[in-house]
């Protein structure tokens, strides 16, 4: 017979700590791949939050939500196929832009819309036009990004069965992407009254909409919860 050869046990089964050590090591590489998955995104967002920014200085009229939204997801739209991070931050983000701008024309009555669509396309269409031409703007990119996320099978596309048990796993991307928007107008003009940004003096002229200007600011308010509550359905 021949007689069993026993095999020596390693290092890591003869020092238990060495396995800890091992073990921690694989948790240090795994810390470091989540905090770089994290980051990128991140520094993309905050690169076209901060160009956007120093656009809008030098040139008031680039001061607009929906141009500071199309331009994060932009440039965020490279790195989709490869962070999830980034997907979970642009859907988000332009769920919100959609919400956001439906707040202020709910508080003006959509009035808002229909100036802005007179002096974009010319007088003479319905609202149901425009605010089908508005979707297309402001809900579009969330719709194109949603449709994709479905269609490839990723999880981050927002899953509005959930609506009634809303996860806060995910809530600081609503939290950034809300805040930044919600604060940005004050940030660049010092005021939280966008009239200025938008050329809107016209449309609150008349003694009867001054309430409506007033009341226009509650609105970024509106904004922040549109990012919130995206960010609880991911």
């Amino acid at each position: 017979m021949v007689p069993k050869i026993k095999t020596p046990p390693s290092l890591v089964q003869q020092h238990p700590k060495a396995a800890a050590m091992v073990d921690n090591g694989g948790e240090v590489d795994g810390l470091w791949t989540v905090l770089a998955t994290t980051a990128v995104p991140l520094l993309v967002f905050f690169s076209a939050y901060i160009w956007m920014y120093r656009a809008s200085q030098r040139d008031i009229t680039r001061g607009r939500y929906t141009q500071w939204a199309y331009m994060e997801i932009l440039l965020l739209l490279p790195l989709l196929p490869f962070f999830p991070v980034a997907r979970r931050i642009a859907v988000v983000n332009a769920f919100g832009l959609g919400f956001g701008i439906h707040c202020f024309y709910a508080i003006t009555q959509y009035r808002l819309l229909r100036f802005l669509g007179d002096r974009t396309v010319g007088a003479g269409w319905s609202m149901p036009q425009l605010l089908a031409g508005d979707t297309l703007i402001h809900f579009g990119p969330w719709i194109f990004l949603q449709t994709a996320l479905v269609l490839t099978g990723c999880p981050e596309a927002l899953d509005f069965t959930t609506v009634l048990q809303p996860s806060t796993k995910y809530i600081w991307v609503g939290a950034l992407t809300g805040l930044s928007h919600s604060t940005y107008c004050r940030l660049l003009i010092g005021h939280w009254t966008p009239v200025d940004l938008y050329d809107l003096r016209d449309m609150f002229a008349a003694p009867a909409h001054a309430k409506q200007l007033e009341r226009v600011p509650f609105a970024w308010f509106g904004v922040l919860v549109g990012h919130l509550v995206a960010s609880t359905l991911l």
